[in-house]
């Protein structure tokens, strides 16, 4: 379930997750989902711009936020990996990295 604002929950610190494996030998979790929004499920090929689920507040997470971590392997606790992100939305407005020319 997604918690109320504010709470947390104390047994399920990544809520509701997804692990993509990536071709280059790498994984990405993106975690504190919300309920039932998955449209991915387990073996799915997955492709750059498309939908997985929707951000939620499940999990050891007091607000709505999505939790991204680059890791070594699929399991949730694996040593991750520093990253950067190459382009992003944030407040209605399109950011690039680097800026286009």
């Amino acid at each position: 379930e997604d918690n109320i604002i504010g709470q947390v929950s104390n047994t399920n610190n990544w809520g509701n997750y997804i692990v993509i494996r990536s071709i280059y030998g790498f994984y990405v979790t993106l975690a504190h989902l919300k309920k039932d929004s998955a449209i991915v499920f387990a073996g799915s090929y997955v492709k750059v711009g498309q939908k997985l689920a929707k951000c939620g507040n499940s999990g050891y997470s007091q607000v709505p936020h999505l939790h991204i971590q680059v890791q070594y392997d699929a399991e949730t606790k694996s040593t991750t990996m520093p990253f950067h992100l190459i382009n992003y939305v944030s407040n209605n407005k399109i950011y690039f990295h680097p800026p286009p020319l």
